[in-house]
């Protein structure tokens, strides 16, 4: 009979009795992240890679454990996948008092602040509070925002982009997710949206493992001690295209007063450049977009179309008769009918609406998310209100409409469909003015 000595039955029956002893002997642990969060994590071909690989790296040379990623699909997967045993560490994850109940967590890795992100035509939100209260908000399901920020109620969706494509169609009024991610994804593909301002909330991105594996995370917090500051600004700077602003502002008081004063000179032209880029975009006298701004407008509808397939359409506005008012009133009363048009135009509008003036008398509205036959509904809309509370010499001002979408328009891209609305306006304009026309056989029946 084979006799074992007594060291190693003492080994047996700790793992037999501890199952975190065998996790700790384990010569390499499997971790899940989430795969779909650049450039805090992705996964590119099965490889891990975003800052979040850089600091499991640094995480594994100062602890002397091995990681080898398990692959998922997604942050729900892998969330599924740490509770049911199918890794031995999840990274990247909120510490909450429900998960609390299952996993035990480690010291904070990263920080990330949740910022809102709104359409840009949101006003700032001074009072993250009341907004969160007040607010319909999205965020990403299971990732755990929810406790840090109080919020009561919210949408959850499957990813980023697909709450991005919420906020479009105006089912919420704010995405809330990590600074750095959003950065990222609205410069290459919400380039409408904005960050609207922070929420005053740190996520504190940590690993964590079952409870029956406490003593891996025993390892891993030394580790994340062991990362310098220094080393955690390099992996930003590699992986975020901004840094972060230095509060220190001493060595201005070396440079000489000439030197000093040739830098505020940069910065006042840099500043009005800037106030110069934006009203390049406005129409001075109305203060709605101008053709520029119109047409920037159009290109992000167009490439949601072509990626979602959302459908949009356009309602371009004629003012009837405008010459006759020039003509007879001058250009300064003709100046302030635009005026008057426009802004009775934006009262009336939805918050997902686009007004902008075409040029001259004309106007463009662009209907985000809108068929064809809302669009018709929302031009007779605001024709019958001009004719009603608009007036000029006691009379009621007119105007005419021509309508179009970009599903159901014949041919392809923007330039076609402004063809089509142009024709509908002229059909209009020849069908006896002040009505609306959807299409062409409206006018000839």
């Amino acid at each position: 009979m084979l006799k074992l000595p007594d060291s190693k039955i003492l080994f047996i029956l700790g793992i037999i009795l501890s199952p975190s002893a065998w996790s700790a002997q384990k010569s390499e642990l499997s971790y899940c992240i989430d795969p779909n969060w650049y450039p805090l994590s992705y996964t590119d071909n099965g490889t891990h890679k975003g800052l979040s690989a850089d600091l499991i790296k640094r995480i594994q040379n100062h602890s002397g454990l091995s990681f080898v990623l398990h692959n998922t699909n997604s942050w729900s997967e892998s969330y599924s996948e740490i509770l049911n045993g199918g890794c031995d560490v999840i990274f990247d994850i909120q510490s909450t008092e429900k998960r609390r109940k299952h996993l035990v967590f480690s010291d904070v890795i990263y920080k990330s602040e949740l910022v809102f992100v709104t359409n840009k035509q949101e006003r700032y939100i001074t009072d993250p509070k009341a907004f969160v209260r007040n607010s319909r908000l999205g965020l990403v399901d299971e990732y755990g925002p929810s406790d840090s920020l109080n919020i009561q109620s919210a949408s959850y969706y499957r990813s980023l982009k697909s709450g991005l494509i919420a906020l479009f169609n105006n089912e919420i009024d704010a995405m809330v997710d990590s600074s750095e991610v959003m950065q990222y994804i609205l410069m290459e593909e919400f380039p409408g949206f904005s960050i609207n301002s922070g929420t005053g909330v740190y996520w504190e991105l940590r690993a964590a493992v079952k409870k029956e594996n406490a003593s891996i995370i025993k390892k891993i917090n030394p580790a994340i001690a062991a990362i310098s500051t220094d080393e955690l600004n390099q992996l930003r700077q590699k992986w975020f295209w901004y840094k972060e602003p230095k509060p220190e502002f001493q060595w201005l008081y070396q440079i000489s007063p000439v030197l000093l004063l040739l830098c505020f000179a940069i910065y006042y032209f840099y500043s009005q450049g800037v106030r110069l880029k934006a009203l390049s975009v406005k129409d001075e006298l109305t203060s709605q977009l101008n053709r520029r701004g119109i047409n920037k407008s159009l290109r992000l509808a167009y490439s949601l179309f072509l990626r979602a397939n959302i459908n949009f359409s356009i309602i371009i506005i004629d003012i009837d008769h405008f010459k006759v008012i020039n003509d007879k009133h001058g250009h300064l009363e003709g100046d302030n009918v635009l005026k008057s048009l426009s802004q009775l135009l934006q009262h009336q509008l939805r918050n997902s609406d686009t007004l902008g003036r075409w040029g001259g008398e004309e106007f463009m509205i662009i209907c985000f998310n809108t068929e064809l036959n809302d669009a018709v509904a929302i031009a007779e809309r605001l024709r019958a209100t001009i004719e009603k509370d608009m007036k000029v010499d006691g009379k009621s001002l007119t105007a005419s409409f021509g309508i179009a979408d970009i599903e159901s328009s014949p041919g392809a891209g923007i330039d076609n469909l402004i063809r089509v609305a142009d024709e509908r306006l002229y059909q209009a304009k020849m069908s006896g003015r002040n009505r609306c026309i959807p299409d062409l056989a409206s006018c000839e029946a």
